[in-house]
């Protein structure tokens, strides 16, 4: 299997701090193309990355709009 992104040394894999990207918060928005998915950190401290129209469905009309990358 071939992998995607291959890394060299110019072109070093990009790392980022979760702690900085969900700001103190334990959810955020992260819009991909034309799709919205929310990442959300659980109690237990993992990673749960859903699509954000699953959870709009099951939310009243207008309780919550998308952004590149929203705080909750």
């Amino acid at each position: 299997m071939t992998p995607r992104h291959r890394t060299t040394a110019k072109d070093p894999l990009r790392r980022i701090n979760l702690d900085e990207l969900m700001n103190g918060g334990k959810k955020i928005i992260l819009q991909h193309g034309q799709r919205p998915y929310f990442l959300t950190i659980t109690r237990r401290g993992k990673l749960i990355l859903t699509a954000a129209e699953e959870q709009q469905r099951q939310q009243p009309a207008g309780a919550g709009s998308t952004a590149s990358v929203q705080m909750m």
